[in-house]
């Protein structure tokens, strides 16, 4: 079976790559074969480099714009790419591969900005599979002619994942179509070892927070948890926040800490690879996110057996308890995360315990082969059709 995959993120990687990387992985070592189109980034991440080693085919599109330029050379080259997009489409090399089955692998809307793919997803015979991870959880009103669009596009579909319950039923909302060519799918986890680690001691007295994840705050919610510890309830109190990973909003999170006073408070350690090595060291996770599908950095802090306190966006609340195995913030607002943050700080004594019980949460949730999972049901679904 010859598989094209379109991932539509603008960085060279992302949490959303992580499980058709999985898929294709095994795909590859069954025999099929794998095109992957992309951006041509100025450099490819590790795990696609490694993907290539074993068969993976690149098919680039135009479209990549740095995001360190000027705002100005920006808009000009995307006017560029506007006009070159009216006499060839950017999925064209793709279109002319000819994939048996074909994954776009993005958000709900992203499909909105390659308006190009719509007449293609119409006419073309392979199977079409549609992977979304998140969408915004308020104001997600569109106007009715791409509404109209996206529901055609999810409904012309043979599937559509999603990786949370609620990211399915906020589709369903934005689009007002029933899809009942969806099913829910689990992420994978970066850790081949899944068992609770030992509950670090508070040295000097200080906790030890975590922000693990991309540095977009529009999606994260960093700035605001940075607003919150600032206030001066948090301000006074033993804690440290370590932030974990990458992205275009490192340095106003760094200016926005200075401005707030509590830069000596924070340090930003960049992408980690080794996530168990991080939760020897770390106490709670803080999730303030905006938006989500289900972050993997949730996921692995649970199994690690680390509280964690997240938003009541995207599947948090199906896997965390409030006050029970974590703690959700009813909003991503000041107000509800020092609410959350406070009922967590008052039961410190009890962190253990509470990871302990979603780190059994996580385990029971999780699936330890996505990868395969997802393949076997895009065979399925594959050899269903043939059947027709």
């Amino acid at each position: 079976m010859k598989i094209g995959i379109i991932s539509v993120i603008h960085e060279p990687w992302g949490g959303s790559e992580e499980l058709w990387a999985s898929m294709a992985e095994i795909a590859l070592q069954q025999g099929h074969e794998v095109l992957y189109c992309t951006l041509r980034f100025p450099q490819q991440a590790t795990k696609v480099k490694a993907l290539q080693a074993k068969g993976l085919k690149l098919v680039y599109r135009k479209g990549y714009v740095p995001k360190q330029e000027a705002s100005w050379k920006r808009q000009l080259k995307k006017a560029g790419l506007l006009l070159q997009s009216q006499w060839r489409n950017p999925f064209q090399s793709l279109m002319d591969a000819k994939p048996d089955l074909v994954i776009y692998n993005g958000t709900t809307f992203s499909a909105i900005e390659h308006p190009e793919i719509f007449d293609w997803w119409k006419t073309t015979t392979a199977t079409k599979i549609i992977l979304s991870h998140f969408l915004p959880e308020h104001n997600a009103v569109l106007h009715p002619h791409r509404r109209n669009q996206l529901a055609d596009f999810f409904q012309q579909a043979a599937h559509c994942f999603f990786v949370s319950e609620r990211s399915k039923q906020n589709t369903q909302k934005a689009l007002a179509v029933s899809l009942h060519n969806s099913s829910i799918i689990r992420n994978p986890v970066n850790m081949p070892d899944i068992s609770a680690l030992p509950f670090p001691p508070f040295q000097k007295g200080v906790v030890q927070l975590a922000m693990v994840g991309n540095l977009l705050v529009m999606h994260k919610g960093q700035d605001t948890m940075l607003q919150t510890l600032a206030q001066p309830t948090w301000k006074q109190l033993p804690w440290h926040l370590n932030v974990y990973g990458q992205g275009m909003d490192q340095p106003y999170l760094e200016q926005l800490a200075a401005m707030y006073g509590i830069a000596e408070k924070i340090s930003f350690h960049g992408r980690v690879a080794d996530i168990r090595q991080l939760w020897s060291q770390n106490h709670l996770l803080l999730m303030p996110s905006v938006m989500e599908g289900m972050p993997l950095a949730v996921v692995e802090a649970m199994l690690c057996g680390r509280p964690v306190l997240a938003t009541d966006v995207g599947g948090h609340t199906e896997w965390i308890n409030d006050n029970v195995d974590g703690f959700i913030a009813a909003a991503p607002s000041v107000y509800c995360l020092s609410d959350a943050l406070q009922r967590a700080w008052q039961r410190q004594h009890e962190w253990a315990r509470i990871g302990q019980m979603a780190h059994e949460k996580a385990t029971h949730l999780y699936d330890p082969h996505p990868g395969q999972t997802l393949l076997t049901q895009l065979e399925k679904i594959v050899a269903a059709r043939q059947s027709k």
